[in-house]
């Protein structure tokens, strides 16, 4: 809320500042005026013009809308939209709670493209082929079998100096679910 009033209060000091300011302007010119006085009114304008513009960016960070904002709707909530769908993980933010702005408050997994990765030995490996097919049980109803495929065998090092290898599996899921599968022999 404090953005929004210190907005509103830059947009009214701007008008008459830059009215003054114009005013000033015109005076110099005739020789009515004093330099310093001009100056004065210059600064003032340019100082409370950064102010107003710094204060609607903000405001279009925060999704409100400098130029319906006025007295009557300052809002006391603002909604936040994420840059992506779908569940929302873990929620570190509270009502009332003050966030800098490189606190994570929300952690949202895309479920769009999620996939089993399993870590596999590498005596393993020759048995394993992209494009395979593999049968997988979920924890939580072993009657029910999903069939998925192997898209990606990958082969990486680890800080410990062993092979580590592991399969990425494309199938529909939901995050952080346990698994039971068996690769088909073909």
């Amino acid at each position: 809320m404090q953005v929004q009033q210190d907005f509103l209060e830059a947009s009214g000091r701007l008008n008459y500042l830059k009215s003054d300011y114009e005013r000033q302007k015109e005076l110099m010119v005739d020789n009515v005026t004093s330099k310093k006085s001009f100056l004065k009114a210059e600064s003032e304008y340019t100082i409370t013009m950064a102010q107003y513009q710094s204060l609607k960016k903000r405001l279009s960070l925060m999704n409100i809308d400098p130029n319906t904002l006025s007295g009557e709707n300052i809002g006391s909530v603002i909604s936040v939209l994420s840059p992506l769908s779908g569940y929302a993980t873990s929620i570190n933010a509270k009502k009332g709670m003050y966030m800098n702005p490189s606190d994570v408050a929300v952690t949202v997994t895309n479920t769009d493209n999620l996939h089993i990765e399993l870590k596999i030995f590498e005596k393993d490996l020759p048995m394993v082929k992209v494009g395979q097919e593999i049968n997988v049980r979920l924890q939580n109803d072993m009657n029910q079998v999903y069939k998925g495929k192997v898209h990606l065998v990958n082969k990486t090092i680890n800080s410990n100096i062993l092979a580590r290898y592991f399969i990425v599996i494309l199938l529909k899921l939901f995050i952080k679910m346990f698994a039971h599968l068996w690769i088909n022999k073909k």
